[in-house]
């Protein structure tokens, strides 16, 4: 199996996703990436052939204090031998380079579980349960734009939103979650990470 590499923007969960990732995959080469060294490390990998997958983590502040990513997510994202998996802040990275606002959330959530039900095709595009609970810890949340949201999903992208907000995003190798999968609150954790593994297998 192909390695993954975990960027680390100083948040509590990020050994959480290295423990369940062990725990799938016993045998599996990780290594967590530094927020200090994520701009080098990015740009770098935008021109690494092998396979790997890249998980961009969760992490305090807004991705306006990150545009200097912006550019080699945007080129990773593209690319066929890279799987992207987005956590929280890793959502908000991705789909703000793509031209969604992230702003504070309508009703801000920290810690509390919500239950989501997806649309069948959507569930079964992005290889996860139909209906899911979830942990949420946000202040932020990437907004809904309709007129963003049909010229993205015109080149791939398809999206679960509610409330305004844009929960789970999807495109080619590209899955991201506005809430943290890792979490103790979310039921199945393991089910989506499998994506990510089916890639590297």
């Amino acid at each position: 199996m192909s390695k993954i590499y975990i960027c680390d923007f100083h948040d509590s969960f990020t050994y959480n996703i290295f423990s369940i990732l062990k725990r799938m995959q016993p045998h599996l080469d990780i290594e967590v990436i530094s927020s200090s060294r994520s701009l080098s490390f990015l740009q770098t990998l935008t021109s690494v052939e092998d396979k790997v997958g890249l998980i961009l983590g969760a992490g305090p502040g807004h991705p306006k204090d990150y545009n200097q990513l912006n550019l080699p997510i945007s080129k990773i994202i593209e690319k066929d031998n890279i799987f992207v998996l987005g956590i929280c802040l890793g959502h908000q990275l991705i789909l703000s380079t793509y031209g969604l606002k992230c702003e504070h959330c309508y009703n801000p959530i920290h810690g509390h579980v919500v239950d989501y039900t997806l649309a069948k095709d959507f569930a079964a595009l992005a290889k996860l349960n139909h209906s899911l609970s979830v942990q949420r810890y946000n202040s932020l949340s990437i907004k809904f734009n309709r007129s963003v949201i049909d010229s993205l999903e015109k080149s791939g992208w398809r999206f679960h939103s509610e409330g305004g907000e844009v929960i789970i995003a999807h495109y080619k190798n590209t899955l991201s979650f506005q809430f943290h999968p890792e979490s103790i609150g979310t039921s199945c954790p393991e089910s989506f990470f499998t994506s990510l593994l089916e890639f590297l297998l």
